[in-house]
């Protein structure tokens, strides 16, 4: 790797002064890279960054899994498909270790027989940040007021969040919903909980 920046993606590291990227397992972290050591800037864990990783791959923003995971040719073997219904089940049915269910848009995008994009009012983006704001209140809520050490389902919180913004509808297809009755009701019971506490998530 040449001497400048890193940034690490979570499964690369990327130069981002020549572009260079080499996969790489390590910590959530920024690697400034100065001979004969790199200094390592670890990250804890972030609510905010699971959260905005999770809804980027609801968007069709991100890249997916390495292209050297086992999950592309699995796919391709069975491909093209009709519905992204189709495509659950097929990785459902798959040996794979790692379903990567999240990931459902961008196999759209690869292997649908008829992708479309999205029709939202709202760019990503725009989507991006307006839900972003959402989850940042969202948390400051749980953080002051829950007295439950456990936070939501980001499944459930997503669902939630993209009916705030009435764009449900348009992205459904892509997203991996909580399906269990119980633990929605007690998602849902939370977050009454919180609505309660703050005009601005009602």
């Amino acid at each position: 790797m040449c001497r400048c920046v890193l940034v690490d993606t979570t499964c690369t590291f990327v130069c981002i002064k020549c572009g260079l990227e080499k996969a790489y397992l390590s910590p959530s972290c920024v690697s400034f890279n100065h001979p004969p050591h790199s200094q390592l800037v670890v990250s804890p864990y972030s609510r905010k960054t699971r959260f905005t990783g999770l809804l980027r791959k609801i968007l069709g923003v991100d890249n997916g899994p390495l292209a050297s995971d086992l999950v592309w040719n699995y796919l391709a073997g069975s491909a093209p498909f009709q519905t992204t219904e189709d495509i659950i089940m097929c990785l459902k049915n798959s040996p794979l270790k790692t379903k990567y269910y999240n990931s459902i848009h961008v196999f759209a995008k690869a292997f649908l027989r008829k992708y479309e994009t999205p029709n939202c009012i709202y760019t990503p983006l725009q989507i991006e940040n307006s839900l972003g704001q959402l989850f940042e209140e969202v948390v400051f809520q749980w953080c002051r007021f829950s007295t439950n050490p456990s936070f939501f389902s980001y499944s459930w919180l997503l669902e939630k969040l993209f009916k705030q913004l009435q764009i449900f509808e348009n992205y459904q297809d892509f997203m991996k919903v909580l399906i269990c009755p119980t633990r929605r009701l007690k998602y849902e019971t939370r977050w009454k909980t919180l609505v309660t506490r703050s005009v601005r998530l009602d």
